[in-house]
């Protein structure tokens, strides 16, 4: 295909430049201005924070895209080279996005950042924090990076893991591991773990696990830190 190709279902539109299509292995290889939109309809079986997502259309750019059509209920879409995933005050970039609909398995790996204008999306709606703190972080601009990034949409989880850096406003971690479960409101982190504020550390320690549910955190660290906990 030497001109655009669009590519269509019920849920995503593919726009792409140049394409070469393998009858034989099911598979396409596409590239030149690759551009997808995805929208999905809200359901009861997605968790609070998908379903937050999903209300918004998702863009992907990038140069080139892979598809694997041997399953024909669920299409394997491989994004290549400058990927770019743009919604509603939310953005990913990377080198390469893997987004396995058949197994609900989404990975992004190398140079990836994520960049949200606030993180209100991940509280469920019936959850209330008291600390006033808490209340302020989950409006505030954050920044994420790490080498390589994965959704599991079976276990609600996102586990970042490389070089992990999280910023927001003078407060940054940084640490090897990096685990969010969704379904139980908890940030497992591990590997090096340091907090700093304002450029001066305030915790080196191998964990740190958060329960934003509770409000409470574990660290690895006997040295009491509650300006941290209360930060985070």
């Amino acid at each position: 295909f030497n001109s655009k190709t669009s590519i269509e279902n019920a849920t995503s539109k593919t726009i792409i430049n140049q394409a070469q299509l393998d009858v034989n292995k099911f598979k396409m290889k596409g590239k030149n201005g690759v551009e997808s939109r995805y929208k999905k309809e809200r359901s009861k079986e997605y968790t609070p924070q998908i379903n937050e997502l999903i209300k918004s259309k998702t863009i992907i750019t990038s140069k080139k895209i892979d598809l694997d059509f041997e399953n024909n209920e669920q299409v394997i879409a491989t994004y290549n080279e400058k990927v770019k995933v743009n919604q509603d005050k939310k953005s990913i970039s990377s080198e390469v996005l893997n987004l396995n609909f058949l197994t609900n398995i989404y990975t992004a790996s190398g140079n990836v950042t994520f960049s949200f204008e606030d993180l209100t999306w991940l509280k469920n709606r019936d959850k209330e924090y008291k600390n006033v703190k808490i209340k302020s972080m989950v409006r505030k601009k954050t920044d994420l990076s790490a080498n390589s990034a994965q959704f599991t949409k079976r276990g609600n989880q996102l586990k970042l893991n490389g070089n992990v850096t999280i910023r927001q406003l003078d407060f940054k971690l940084s640490c090897d591991s990096f685990v969010f479960d969704f379904n139980k409101d908890i940030i497992t982190t591990s590997g090096n773990v340091i907090v700093e504020k304002f450029g001066i550390e305030h915790l080196n320690t191998s964990y740190l696990i958060i329960d934003i549910k509770n409000e409470t955190f574990k660290t690895g660290s006997s040295t009491e830190l509650s300006e941290i906990t209360i930060e985070l």
